[in-house]
């Protein structure tokens, strides 16, 4: 799916690995993170297949830029792809799920640092895209289905934030309730168990 994405990037116009990589950072983070670790092999293999070609820019006391430009054939690739039967609906596959998933093993007080961790990431994260969107990328313009897909991952956030909310509420009464049903009884409560044998 990388090879895709790359692909879809690409068909806008030639670009270096460089300009991909501030691309996908401020237009695409929310969908996944790309690293030039996964950029360039797959560019490499793209170019291998005959997808993209390369063209070597020379510059003055500069690392040299490797401009790639998408082929006919890469092209056709690409399109087949957009037409292909997706296999399988959205699926939320992140860290925190599988630590969530896990947390029977925690301390209640330790599930809600865990909880209140990821608030704060999701929060810092929005507030960090919310100014990433305000740059220009490169003169790269994002279309309008790339914005709209933007938005259903604000609303996907917007509501993690609103379920992370209910299960500190959940916890915190749950643990209240446990504290309550331990707790001693108070002086005087409790009946005197040499009357019934007066």
């Amino acid at each position: 799916m990388i090879q895709h994405f790359l692909l879809g990037i690409l068909a806008t116009g030639p670009l270096y690995g460089y300009q991909i990589k501030k691309i996908c950072d401020v237009h695409f983070s929310y969908f996944r993170p790309m690293y030039f670790s996964s950029i360039y092999p797959n560019l490499k293999k793209l170019k291998e297949r005959g997808m993209l070609t390369q063209k070597v820019d020379l510059q003055d006391n500069r690392p040299d830029r490797k401009i790639y430009t998408v082929t006919e054939k890469g092209l056709r690739e690409f399109h087949k792809w957009l037409h292909q039967r997706t296999l399988r609906p959205p699926i939320i596959h992140d860290e925190f799920s599988l630590k969530f998933l896990f947390s029977h093993e925690l301390e209640a007080h330790e599930i809600l640092e865990l909880i209140d961790r990821e608030m704060e990431l999701i929060r810092s994260w929005r507030e960090k895209n919310k100014k990433k969107h305000k740059e220009t990328a490169l003169g790269y313009s994002s279309t309008t289905y790339a914005r709209m897909l933007g938005e259903f991952y604000d609303e996907i956030h917007k509501a993690t934030l609103g379920w992370l909310s209910r299960c500190q509420r959940q916890l915190v009464e749950t643990s209240d309730k446990e504290e309550a049903s331990i707790a001693p009884p108070r002086q005087g409560s409790m009946p005197n168990p040499t009357s019934r044998l007066e």
